[in-house]
Formats: structure tokens, C-alpha cells, sequence
């Protein structure tokens, strides 16, 4: 197996350029040296020969073979072993050629064998060339027991050495490398996501691609408790929940606003006076980590990870985790104020209800909803009495502040998940999803009659009379099953609660009375 199989081919290149480099150079010198060490005729040749091609052969696998090896991964033992026999080669032939050559050579082409492919193949090519070195020594006649610390041990144990330094240092810019592409795919991500469920989950899949994490969590701040917007732990994804700040680890984490590193959670959480809180399986976790999101002076959550080894963390998982969470705190500001906007867009600037086209979208569903659930879904269209003697007699101010009170008095008397948007002017509607008709007149009665307990002010700072409002209910499935006729139901029966006299509620219409007009 390739060990720079990730590294692109430049960077491959640049890592094995000082070993190829020295190696060139020291081809320099042996052809310097057979053309002025006054060798018989056989050793200058071979000698001549030998720098000439070893040259050629390390252009020919830095220019060309290291490329290769991108494309055709699967032969990189083809090149090892063609490297094996070339250093084999120079083994045997070593004692024609400068002292100290053979040995050199053996170290320089371990080290690019372990950079290139790894430690197995820089190991198998390390004792390849150390048997072949003991054994020229045997039969070019040479005393093996004088240079027996040098070639049975020296030249492995350099060879070793130089392995495992050259892999360690690999490892870590193997690591950065990964970090980075980790981060720029994150910032790439995170660039066009303007959805906060979208952001969460890119957020989450990078973490769980670079950090080997049992467990791993997503927290936005709700008043005085962290809302896990998604937890994960231990092969299985559990329900949002909340869980209090105080007395807890992403407590910490976001009251220090700094990251969190604990190694062996059990001992350490007596030193931080933290008692354990267990979410999701029944584990305590032994190692955690937790980054605050952080955007300009607010904290707007948490990223955590936990493990159930020791010591599964360290700085630089620290690190790589706080810049995905600045990365994510960005994002999550973005999607904040893009929600903001939007949210602005489908409001009633004055009232602050849903307006017209928002409040039509979302009846469309919930009536949707509520034939394919098979529910009841109910209507109620509301018009303020005589709202234009608010507006000639003590202005539009006080005729907006008429406005204003009476969507907060409708919110006061409808559940969450109701509906109540601006009609237009003075008229106002409100979707009641899974109530009977009869439930939803229970409803219009409670805020006629709270209406009548609104206090107003004028411009004079004097009591102005209280609205009354007419209202029209209509039903799905007991009037129509179609959106548009719901409307249309609703609202002939605001207009005959308002030829009856105003301040009532109109919930059938009548028998043997056409639907007035709204002239």
C-alpha cells in the first residue's frame, strides 16, 4: 500500500526531492571520481557507467514514475522491486567503486522507499539491500567479523531510524493536508447554505469524517439550556432534546467560551467539580471534547465529540474542530439573518400576523395536511366594526394601535400551531387546524370577548371605545373540501354576522337566505 497514495504528485515530489537531490549529487562525485582517481581501465568504466546510469534512473523516477504511481497505484511494487535491483547491483558491485558509495546509496533509497511506499515496502527494501551488502563482503573476500557492528547493525538500524523519522514527519503533514481539505470543504459547503438545518448537518458529517468520535453533538443556546439540535452516540441517532447549562461540560465550554480537552473524563471531572449528566446510551464516555460557536460577542452553541477510550483526543483534533466551529458559528449568523429576512418578508409589517400570500401558502397546507390525516380543519375570517370611525374621529395612529391590539389579543386565545394572518385592512384570518366548527366558534367567542376588554389610547391620551368584530367560520370537511370555497364560506358569513348587527359570530349560514354580497 502506497503510504502518499493522498499526497498529490507535487507534494510527493517535493517530500523525496532533498533524497533525490544528494543522490544525484553523489552520482556527480563517482563521476568525478572515475575520471580523476586514475582507476585501471574495468573500474573506470564501471564506475563511469554506474553514475551515468544511476542519474538517468533517478530523473526517469522523480520526472516520470512518481506521476505514474498517482495513475497506477496497484504497481508500486513493479517500481520497488526494479529499485530493489538497481541497489542489489550496485551491492555487487561495490568494491569497484568508492568506499562508503554502496552504503550511502542504501540510506538515501530507503528513505525515498519509505516516503513513497510506506513502511513495509522501505523495510522489505531495507533488508533486501543490508543482505546484499553482508553478502558482497563474503564474496569479494572481505573480512565480515571487522565490519560486523557496521553492516549487521549500523547500516539496519540507521535504516530504521531514518524510516521512522521520515514516517512520523510524513504522518503529521499527512494530517494537515487532511485538515485542510477537511476545512476548505466545510468553508466550501457552508458558503452556500443559508439554511440552518443545512448548515447542522454539513457541520456534523465533517466531524464525523475527521475525528474518530463515538459520539458527537450539535447544540444551540435556548435560554438556559443547550438544545441538541442533533446527537449522535455510538452507532445511533437520538432526538433532539435540551439539557441544562449549568453543572454540565458544554456548560463549561460556553460560559469560559473556550474549548473543552479532557482526556480521561472519569478522573478529570472531579478536579472541574462537574457531576455526570448521561444522554443517549447508558456509557460514560472517557474522553471529551467540546468548541464553542462563537459569533462576534455572542455564543451561539456548542460542537462537542466524546469517545469511550482514553485519550482519544489531542491539540491538533482541538484545533481542527475549533475551525470547523468558527466556520459553522459564520454559517449559522448567515442563516440567522437570511431566516430574519425571510421571516420579515411573510410578516405584516404593521401587525406582525402573516400577510396575504404567506397566510395562503400555508393554509394550502395545513389543508393538505389535514385531508391526507383525515382531520377537521376550521376557519375563521374577523373584521373590526366600524374601524373607519377609528381613523376619522381620533386618527390612523390610534386606528394602528387598534390593529396592533387586536393581533395580540387573537394570539392570546389560539394555540401555537394555529394560523392568523392579515386579510387586508381591516380584516384578519385565522386557520384552526384539527378543530371542529364548533370548537372554533368556542375560539372566535373568546376573543370577541376579550376584544371588548382592550384599552386604547388617543393622541389626547383619552380612552377610546373598545372594537367590536364580526366574525365568519367555516369548516372542512363539514362546509367544503376545497380551499378556495373555504374562503368563500367563511367570508359570506363575516359579511351576514355583519348585517345582523355586528359584534357576533356567524357559524352556519342561513336557511333559505342566499349569501349576501359584499356590496
Amino acid at each position: 500500500m502506497r503510504s502518499l497514495l493522498s499526497i498529490p504528485t507535487k507534494q510527493q515530489q517535493a517530500l523525496v526531492f532533498p533524497a533525490v537531490l544528494i543522490a544525484f549529487i553523489l552520482n556527480i562525485f563517482l563521476l568525478v571520481y572515475s575520471l580523476i582517481a586514475g582507476l585501471n581501465l574495468f573500474e573506470n568504466q564501471i564506475s563511469l557507467a554506474t553514475a551515468l546510469l544511476k542519474s538517468a534512473y533517478l530523473l526517469i523516477f522523480y520526472i516520470h514514475l512518481i506521476p505514474l504511481l498517482e495513475r497506477y497505484p496497484q504497481r508500486d511494487w513493479v517500481i520497488l522491486a526494479v529499485n530493489t535491483i538497481v541497489a542489489v547491483f550496485i551491492e555487487f558491485i561495490g568494491h569497484l567503486l568508492p568506499a562508503g558509495y554502496s552504503f550511502t546509496c542504501i540510506l538515501l533509497m530507503t528513505a525515498i522507499s519509505s516516503l513513497i511506499f510506506g513502511r513495509l515496502y522501505a523495510y522489505i527494501f531495507l533488508a533486501c539491500a543490508s543482505t546484499a551488502h553482508i553478502v558482497t563482503l563474503g564474496l569479494n573476500d572481505q573480512n565480515i567479523i571487522n565490519s560486523v557492528f557496521l553492516d549487521l547493525f549500523f547500516l539496519p538500524l540507521l535504516g530504521i531510524a531514518t524510516t521512522e523519522t521520515l514516517l512520523k514527519l510524513q504522518s503529521s503533514l499527512q494530517f494537515e493536508i487532511n485538515r485542510q481539505q477537511i476545512i476548505n470543504k466545510v468553508s466550501r459547503s457552508l458558503s452556500s447554505s443559508l439554511e440552518i438545518h443545512q448548515v447542522i448537518t454539513m457541520v456534523t458529517t465533517a466531524v464525523q469524517s475527521a475525528l474518530d468520535a463515538d459520539t458527537y453533538y450539535f447544540g444551540l443556546i435556548e435560554e438556559d439550556t443547550v438544545h441538541l439540535e442533533l446527537f449522535y452516540d455510538d452507532g445511533e441517532f437520538f432526538p433532539s432534546m435540551n439539557v441544562p447549562i449549568e453543572g454540565t461540560l458544554a456548560g463549561r465550554v460556553i460560559r469560559t467560551r473556550q474549548p473543552l480537552l479532557i482526556c480521561d473524563l472519569p478522573e478529570e471531572r472531579k478536579k472541574l467539580n462537574i457531576d455526570f449528566k448521561l444522554v443517549g446510551n447508558n456509557k460514560v464516555s472517557l474522553s471529551w471534547l467540546g468548541v464553542p460557536l462563537i459569533s462576534g460577542k455572542e455564543v451561539l452553541g456548542i460542537i462537542a465529540v466524546a469517545s469511550y477510550q482514553k485519550s482519544a483526543f489531542d491539540q491538533r483534533d482541538q484545533e481542527l474542530l475549533e475551525n470547523i466551529a468558527q466556520r459553522a458559528a459564520m454559517a449559522l449568523d448567515n442563516a440567522y439573518h437570511h431566516l430574519e429576512v425571510e421571516t420579515r418578508s411573510q410578516m405584516d409589517s404593521l401587525t406582525g400576523v402573516l400577510n396575504h400570500n404567506t397566510f395562503l401558502t400555508r393554509l394550502e397546507q395545513a389543508v393538505q395536511t389535514a385531508q391526507a390525516c383525515g382531520q377537521s380543519l376550521s376557519l375563521i375570517m374577523l373584521d373590526i366594526d366600524h374601524f373607519k370611525k377609528y381613523n376619522d374621529t381620533h386618527g390612523h395612529l390610534t386606528g394602528d394601535k387598534v390593529l396592533i391590539e387586536l393581533t395580540q389579543t387573537i394570539r392570546h386565545n389560539i394555540k401555537k400551531n394555529d394560523l392568523v394572518g392579515r386579510w387586508g385592512g381591516e380584516e384578519f384570518i385565522i386557520a384552526l387546524p384539527d378543530t371542529q366548527p364548533e370548537q372554533a366558534y368556542l375560539v372566535a367567542e373568546r376573543i370577541r370577548s376579550a376584544c371588548q376588554k382592550i384599552v386604547i389610547l388617543d393622541r389626547d391620551k383619552k380612552v377610546v371605545p373598545a372594537p367590536t368584530i364580526s366574525q365568519g367560520i367555516a369548516g372542512i370537511p363539514q362546509d367544503t373540501n376545497v380551499l378556495e370555497k373555504l374562503i368563500d364560506i367563511a367570508d359570506q358569513r363575516l359579511y351576514i354576522a355583519k348585517e345582523r348587527g355586528r359584534n357576533q359570530i356567524q357559524m352556519q349560514t342561513p336557511v333559505n337566505n342566499s349569501l349576501p354580497s359584499k356590496n
